[in-house]
């Protein structure tokens, strides 16, 4: 007779929880696509793998939260007549804890130990879910918000060192140009005081030219020749 009351409570419950247990599972399907999709994006590219593996961890959190809900709004009434019913329950909570375990091991690289057995009954069943699954993605859950506080953490300041090397960059890059245009207008006014020293180089000569040809060299010509080649003298020099 308890056990008549007990199942049309469970009957009950379930009617009315019917409704968001296809709610519950629409979500897990999309977040089945979500996951999928960050799966495949993660494959693609080889950049910010630590921030894409902390969102798939994230997404997969929240995949597994879904299902431990769906699990608990299960309709529990079919178990005492259907051990069907049962078996898919029971197969749905082992899944449950190897995907919570295998979660926790690849993003946070630590083991825990799950129960190997599975409840029998149905009543086992649901504490088990309600506590051991709960309790273990619960804890992965914490684990993974406070690495992603550490990875964005480090990401901040990875982005802070990146803009101050990009500063002093900019700043060494100004003072590079600044040398730069100061070497091409020194190298300007040294092509043309050499080409200024060429021409009264060819004065010069020039000049030499018409004293042997005429044997005269007036004074005014003598003090150019000298000043000519004091600055051939300097330039030859200091080239």
């Amino acid at each position: 007779m308890v056990e008549l009351g007990i199942t049309c409570v469970f009957i009950f419950v379930g009617v009315i929880n019917k409704g968001s247990v296809d709610r519950i599972r629409e979500d897990i399907s999309r977040m089945d696509d979500d996951i999928k999709k960050a799966k495949e994006y993660k494959e693609e590219t080889e950049d910010d793998v630590d921030q894409l593996n902390a969102e798939l961890s994230s997404l997969t959190v929240r995949k597994l939260k879904a299902e431990l809900e769906d699990l608990c709004k299960q309709h529990w009434l079919e178990v005492p007549k259907c051990r069907k019913a049962l078996a898919e329950q029971q197969d749905m909570f082992h899944k449950l804890m190897l995907d919570i375990r295998n979660l926790h091991t690849t993003a946070l690289q630590e083991n825990i130990s799950i129960a190997e057995e599975v409840p029998q009954d149905a009543r086992a069943l649901l504490s088990a879910v309600l506590n051991e699954a709960k309790t273990f993605l619960a804890k992965t859950e914490s684990h993974l918000l406070q690495r992603k506080q550490d990875l964005e953490q480090l990401i901040r300041q990875q982005t802070y060192q990146t803009e101050e090397i990009k500063q002093n960059n900019a700043v060494e890059s100004r003072v590079l140009r600044d040398q730069q245009r100061e070497q091409t207008r020194a190298e300007r006014q040294r092509k043309y005081e050499r080409d200024e020293w060429e021409k009264d180089v060819i004065a010069a000569e020039a000049d030499i030219g018409s004293f042997n040809t005429n044997g005269a060299f007036p004074l005014q010509h003598f003090s150019c020749f000298l000043h000519r080649r004091m600055l051939c003298t300097y330039f030859y020099t200091s080239m």
